[in-house]
């Protein structure tokens, strides 16, 4: 297997672990206002607008690749933080 296609197999997972992670720190933000510090809340929801664009650059650099390896596209790997 070519580096690329090394490449074109492994970023479909990590854009789908960056999404779980932007779905928690929503939670997050929410949770913290609910505690009373919407200052945090706002510092969690500015890390999640880069989480989101983080996502969007790695679909784009998926997509500049040739899109995933067929056949690799649904693979996933669930670990807890």
């Amino acid at each position: 297997m070519t580096e690329l296609e090394k490449f074109r197999v492994l970023l479909p997972h990590l854009i789908e672990h960056n999404h779980e992670h932007t779905k928690e720190l929503l939670k997050w933000a929410k949770a913290l206002d609910e505690a009373g510090n919407p200052d945090a809340a706002s510092a969690v929801r500015k890390a999640f607008l880069s989480a989101e664009e983080v996502t969007r650059q790695l679909k784009t650099a998926l997509d500049l690749a040739g899109g995933p390896v067929s056949g690799h596209e649904k693979a996933r790997h669930h670990h807890e933080h």
